[in-house]
C-alpha cells in the first residue's frame, strides 16, 4: 500500500506530472507550457538543417537560410521558455495558476480555493487500462488506475481537495473512498454484471467494444487532448518530413 502523504513513495509516473519544489510545495505543468515547448522543439529541429545550409550555401540563398535560422532560433527561445504551473499553495489554501517566461517572476492568472477543487480519476477511451486525472479543466495521463488513484488520494490527504472516482462506476462520479484504494478486480467470466462491464467508455454488456459516441459533448466521450504521447507523435512528423525533403534536395542537386 502506498503511503499517500509520502511524496517520494509515489510511483515514478505520478512524480513525473506532480513536481515538488525545493521548498516543499507541489505543482503541475500546464497544457499551455507543454504545447509551446513541443512546438519550440520542432523549431529547434528545423533550425539544424537551416544552420547547415547557411554554412554550405553562399550569396542570396545563404542569406535566406540565415534569416530563416534566425527566426527559428528566436521562436525556439521564446516557445521553450514558456512556463505555466498549477501551484498548490497550502498557506493560502488555494490552487494558483502562474505563468512566466524562463526565470522571470511568475504572474498569477487564476486562483481556486482548494476546498472547491476536485481531482477526478477518469478513464481514457483510447487506452484500455489507462486513466487520467482531471483537475480544473486540465487533464494528466498518469497511467494505471492504481497510480492515478494514488495521486488523487495524495492531493486529498495533503491539500484537502476532493478525490473522485469515475472509473469504478463509470459514467457516474463518486468519492474515492478507502474501499477504492485498489484497482477494481474483474469478476469471473459469465457473472459480469452490466454495471461492472460499463466501467469504461465504449464497453457493451457482452464485453466487446462498441463505437464511441460521435458527439463531443455526449457522456463518456473522453479524449486526452493534452496527452503528451499523441502530441509528441504529431510533433515528430513535421521535422521528419523536413529532413526527408532536405535529403532529397541534396540527392537532386
Amino acid at each position: 500500500m502506498i503511503e499517500v502523504s509520502n511524496y517520494p513513495g509515489l510511483p515514478w509516473g505520478v512524480r513525473w506530472h506532480l513536481k515538488q519544489h525545493r521548498l516543499g510545495w507541489h505543482y503541475f505543468i500546464g497544457a499551455r507550457q507543454t504545447l509551446r515547448v513541443m512546438i519550440g522543439l520542432i523549431c529547434l529541429i528545423c533550425l539544424l538543417p537551416s544552420a547547415v545550409m547557411v554554412v554550405v550555401l553562399e550569396g542570396g540563398e545563404g542569406v535566406f537560410y540565415a534569416v530563416v535560422a534566425g527566426l527559428l532560433a528566436l521562436a525556439t527561445l521564446i516557445l521553450t521558455g514558456v512556463r505555466q504551473h498549477l501551484v498548490f499553495d497550502a498557506t493560502e489554501q488555494a490552487l494558483v495558476e502562474r505563468r512566466g517566461w524562463w526565470r522571470t517572476p511568475r504572474k498569477e492568472r487564476q486562483r481556486w480555493l482548494l476546498a472547491d477543487v476536485t481531482a477526478v480519476v477518469a478513464p481514457i477511451a483510447s487506452v484500455e487500462q489507462g486513466c487520467q486525472l482531471e483537475i480544473v479543466d486540465h487533464r494528466y495521463t498518469i497511467g494505471s488506475w492504481d497510480d492515478t488513484a494514488a495521486l488523487a488520494r495524495f492531493l486529498q490527504s495533503v491539500y484537502g481537495v476532493r478525490a473522485m472516482d469515475r472509473v469504478t462506476c463509470w459514467p457516474e462520479t463518486r468519492p474515492l473512498d478507502a474501499e477504492a484504494a485498489e484497482a477494481p478486480s474483474p469478476q469471473p467470466t459469465g457473472v459480469q454484471s452490466t454495471t461492472a462491464q460499463s466501467k469504461r467508455p465504449g464497453a457493451t454488456v457482452s464485453g466487446t467494444a462498441s463505437p464511441m459516441p460521435e458527439a463531443a459533448g455526449s457522456p463518456g466521450h473522453y479524449v486526452p487532448v493534452w496527452d503528451q504521447r499523441p502530441l509528441l507523435k504529431l510533433a515528430l512528423a513535421f521535422p521528419a518530413f523536413v529532413l526527408i525533403g532536405y535529403g532529397l534536395s541534396l540527392l537532386g542537386g
